[in-house]
């Protein structure tokens, strides 16, 4: 007689809970150049425009995380509990 053995490894992820962060960056002009970014090879200039302002953002926005000490859900549990549930958690200037 063969036998089978099933094995079912269930993973779960624990939610950290923690903060989400933001920045749209400055506008990036695209006025009068309608047919520049309809051809493919002239558009891959304002691409990588994009794509840089894009990663400069996140990157920012990274690092200020990384100093953030109410990014946690706790943090900011215990400082709207101790200054009421209304009031703005104190955050980076972007």
């Amino acid at each position: 007689m063969i036998g089978l053995m099933v094995v079912v490894r269930l993973q779960t992820k624990i939610c950290t809970c923690q903060e989400f962060y933001q920045n749209f960056g400055k506008p990036i002009e695209t006025e009068g150049r309608k047919q520049e970014l309809r051809e493919k090879e002239k558009a891959h200039e304002p691409y990588l425009h994009v794509k840089s302002e894009v990663e400069s953002c996140r990157a920012y926005l990274k690092e200020k995380r990384k100093g953030d000490p109410y990014r946690n859900i706790l943090p900011r549990l215990l400082y709207q509990a101790t200054h009421g549930f209304t009031s703005e958690i104190p955050t980076f200037e972007l």
